[in-house]
């Protein structure tokens, strides 16, 4: 179509050129997402926003898909941020749930009657007056071999396939950053975005197209020797100009964990561990290295999810609820002083701790079962994880995010158990950071000081 062409013309002199300007509201029609001077700009007006991770929405009946919309309109949450890719491998999933992508080796097969699980999410959006972030690839993918009674597809994030599943499929490497440098991975997966975003190109409910949730050089599958932060930087300065090409009405960025250190996260331990100071040098030592080295990107993401009782500070000196407000809410500043220097809005792509109403769910994204926190591990009360969020969003706000993403929506009162084997007594999946009343109210205080 022509504006494929015009696209890729313009992005050979200035890669941003699709994402510069201000598009104005006509006809009283909803219009595209743009940015400027650091912000999110909807219908001509700034657009900052609250958004929840509910990516579990494609697995849906209407009825349900009905109800949760719902919910998260009243909720006042403007954005939505949900998966746009589910590959399996072998055969379709078991009861019939919707998948996107068939891999049998190198055959690929779409299926266009998952796609149309999609299409109503995306429809229901456009009726809700509500905006999706849709993500193309992922990252993690562990293994179910072994386990005893796995979660069926579709019930932890990490259960959609994505970057593992082409490299399992289409390479005989063992390596998990083949995705990113493989040229018949890049082309089938190229080949797959594309299917996706003409999809869509011309719905307004797309807020932005996510590449890939949280990159790494490593997942399941080990890393080679060779990758590097240059390596993710590469593949989506790609990915993003590939896109730029077939879609000039979406913004594009990527679930970037920046300079979030894995091995230091924000929960601390009763057996002690490194100071606020040495979490920080990591933070920023990482930061070096990160996929914002690639210069297109429409915005900047980090996530600030924590898992309990991994590394993280002491709280000898004082108390553990403020001192994980107090690591998160330094890792945000350090976020938005990084951002200032690169000229473009910036959000937390995912924020969640673990509660003590759900720890019993707790599943790390490297894992396909429950993980047990060490013993002594910190989890804050229901309570506290409201109090935690709240301070987190209060910094956002101060510190001029365009964007919170909740880590993750809890749905309630959904199909009765039995009609779909991700809903668990009429609740939407839960991995363990499913928000509490308490926290949720944290969000919905955040979505009125943010109007």
């Amino acid at each position: 179509m022509l504006l494929t062409g015009v696209c890729a013309v313009a992005l050979a002199i200035l890669p941003l050129v699709c994402a510069s300007g201000i598009n104005t509201k006509k006809n009283n029609a909803p219009s595209f997402v743009m940015t400027k001077n650091n912000q999110f700009f909807s219908d001509g007006k700034p657009f900052p926003f609250t958004s929840a991770n509910a990516y579990w929405l494609h697995q849906l009946d209407d009825v349900d898909l009905e109800n949760t919309f719902s919910s998260i309109g009243t909720s006042g949450v403007k954005v939505i941020t949900t998966l746009a890719y589910d590959d399996v491998v072998d055969q379709p999933p078991p009861f019939g749930a919707p998948y996107f992508q068939l891999f049998q080796g190198d055959k690929i097969t779409v299926n266009e009657a998952g796609l149309q699980r999609l299409d109503t999410v995306v429809k229901l959006a456009e009726h809700y007056e509500l905006k999706l972030m849709l993500t193309l690839t992922g990252n993690w993918y562990p293994s179910t071999k072994g386990v005893p009674n796995p979660k069926p597809h579709g019930f932890l994030s990490n259960s959609y396939g994505g970057a593992d599943v082409y490299v399992q499929q289409l390479s005989t490497s063992g390596f998990h950053d083949s995705f990113y440098t493989d040229p018949t991975i890049i082309n089938a997966f190229k080949n797959y975005v594309k299917t996706i975003v003409t999809r869509y190109v011309n719905s307004t409910a797309i807020f932005s197209w996510q590449i890939m949730d949280d990159p790494q050089c490593a997942s399941t599958l080990p890393a080679s020797p060779s990758c590097s932060a240059q390596t993710l930087a590469t593949w989506h300065d790609d990915i993003y100009k590939f896109i730029k090409s077939i879609d000039c009405n979406h913004l594009i960025g990527t679930g970037d964990t920046w300079f979030y250190n894995e091995a230091a996260p924000v929960y601390p331990t009763k057996r002690g561990g490194a100071s606020l100071r040495a979490i920080l040098a990591r933070m920023i030592k990482t930061t070096r290295v990160s996929t914002r080295a690639t210069p297109a990107m429409d915005w900047g993401g980090s996530q600030l999810v924590a898992q309990p009782g991994v590394g993280g500070m002491s709280y000898r000196r004082g108390d553990p609820t403020q001192q994980v407000i107090d690591s998160g809410t330094a890792f945000i500043g350090q976020q938005a002083a990084n951002a200032a220097t690169w000229g473009i809005p910036i959000m937390l792509t995912g924020f969640g701790v673990v509660s003590q109403s759900s720890v019993a769910c707790f599943t790390p994204r490297d894992s396909s079962t429950v993980v047990v926190p060490p013993p002594g591990s910190y989890i804050p009360t229901d309570k506290e994880q409201g109090q935690i969020y709240a301070a987190w969003l209060a910094e956002t706000r101060n510190k001029g995010f365009g964007g919170t993403v909740l880590y993750q929506w809890n749905q309630t009162c959904l199909a009765k158990v039995g009609t779909n084997p991700i809903i668990i007594n009429e609740n939407s999946p839960n991995d363990g950071y499913t928000a509490s009343p308490d926290a949720l109210a944290a969000v919905e205080l955040n979505v009125q000081l943010q109007a």
